[in-house]
């Protein structure tokens, strides 16, 4: 009897491949994050760029950039202005670019450490936010991603405490609940909309059958009884005008006359 072979876990990534190391890019994303705690999110995205662009191998810096460009779209989110006006469309591309940049950069921060739990919390994150700007977007890579994340038993080298660890494998469930939860609707809304479709085309081919059933007794059979009417006398009439030919024939034409027909 055969046995299935375990797949191997992912090995740890070798922090000699990534540009995390150094102290120094720990300091100054904590830096940042500072700036962004006192409400000066553009100094901090700033400063992570900075740091991203000397260390342009850094998960830590690319996940805290995803997530400063998240941060924008929660506030445009809140007092983004009339669709229908020049701004509000301007805001919104702004918006949606901000979206797809958190999109990329948690993506390759994940490619960096495969075994970071936080880095897969930023990267579902980013793909939850994108199925609100993107129809085409969809919830499964959302519950993909969180199973990625939710399968990695421990992180030694994570980016992330101990207790956030665990806050990011409780947020990631409810990511999970959430898009199974907001797909199943969506689902159930098709649904519901291929059921209306099949009633009313039920009712419209009924309706037809209707129509076709009453126009089925067509005016070229309906005057059949006067048409028998007409028959007879037609036939009448010939008759009597084959009587009166007859007595003509006997009893007024000469013999002379007939021999001429």
């Amino acid at each position: 009897m055969k046995t299935k072979k375990k797949r191997n876990a992912r090995a740890p990534p070798s922090l000699s491949d990534v540009d995390d190391q150094s102290p120094t890019i720990t300091k100054e994303v904590e830096d940042a994050m500072k700036e962004h705690e006192s409400g000066n999110y553009t100094k901090a995205l700033n400063l992570v760029e900075a740091t991203l662009s000397r260390h342009p191998s850094s998960a830590l810096a690319l996940a805290a950039l995803s997530f400063c460009h998240l941060k924008f779209v929660f506030f445009a989110k809140h007092s983004t202005p009339p669709v229908s006006s020049d701004d509000g469309l301007l805001q919104l591309a702004e918006t949606f670019n901000h979206v797809k940049e958190a999109v990329d950069l948690s993506k390759r921060a994940v490619h960096l450490c495969p075994n970071s739990l936080s880095c897969w919390f930023f990267h579902v994150n980013a793909l939850f936010k994108l199925t609100e700007y993107d129809a085409n977007a969809g919830h499964e890579p959302v519950i993909e991603a969180c199973d990625a994340g939710l399968a990695i038993e421990f992180a030694p080298e994570d980016l992330a405490t101990e207790p956030r660890i665990e806050e990011f494998r409780t947020r990631l469930r409810l990511f999970k609940l959430q898009s199974k939860y907001l797909i199943d609707t969506k689902y159930l809304e098709n649904l519901k909309n291929e059921i209306q479709e099949l009633q009313e085309r039920k009712e419209e081919i009924e309706e037809r059958a209707i129509t076709a059933s009453k126009n089925f007794e067509t005016p070229e059979l309906m005057p059949l009884p006067k048409t028998k009417e007409r028959i007879k006398k037609v036939a009448g009439w010939m008759s009597t005008r084959w009587r009166d030919s007859q007595t003509y024939w006997n009893d007024t034409m000469t013999m002379d006359q007939k021999k001429d027909f």
